[in-house]
């Protein structure tokens, strides 16, 4: 593109201005980039938006793990699922399952201490932490277990941020 720059001539002092045309640079092409870093500041179905330093955002998509810098067609059409509790579980091949998705975790939380957040609620076969994305996966035994932590984790702040936690979509 192409600008204009309006500024007093050099060494005069309250003399004419000077006009001078600059070539600005195009912003370089986010395409090929892989977006990371910021911070999540929404949700909205599978979706997770966040918010860089430098005003641009991306999203992610919460089960695949799939970033884009577009903004996905039905972000803004799907309800978050935040806070909401006692969601029932999607049913799958097998009929319900007990995998629940961990949402706002804080910054650089370790397996450990993530699991030890949902140890009370019942055996845990599984879990997966994704820190730098700030959510995370915990597989109970039985539905009824991962619901009995829906209902206990949904909502209780750790370290400053509200956690959001309920049935995952996929198994």
């Amino acid at each position: 593109g192409v600008g204009v720059l309006v500024a007093p001539a050099p060494g005069a002092a309250g003399g004419a201005p000077v006009v001078t045309t600059l070539a600005i640079a195009e912003a370089p092409s986010m395409a090929g980039t892989i977006p990371s870093g910021g911070r999540q500041v929404g949700t909205r179905g599978e979706w997770a938006e966040f918010s860089l330093l430098d005003g641009r955002s991306y999203y992610v998509h919460i089960i695949t793990g799939e970033k884009t810098w577009a903004r996905p067609q039905d972000y803004l059409n799907i309800a978050s699922r935040r806070g909401a509790t006692g969601l029932p579980a999607p049913m799958g091949p097998g009929g319900s399952h007990s995998n629940i998705y961990v949402g706002s975790l804080p910054a650089g939380i370790s397996d450990a201490t993530f699991r030890s957040l949902f140890q009370s609620f019942g055996g845990i076969v599984s879990t997966k932490v994704v820190s730098e994305l700030h959510y995370g996966f915990v597989k109970f035994r039985t539905m009824n277990e991962a619901q009995c932590a829906i209902d206990g984790m949904n909502g209780v702040n750790v370290n400053g941020l509200t956690l959001q936690v309920r049935f995952a979509n996929k198994q």
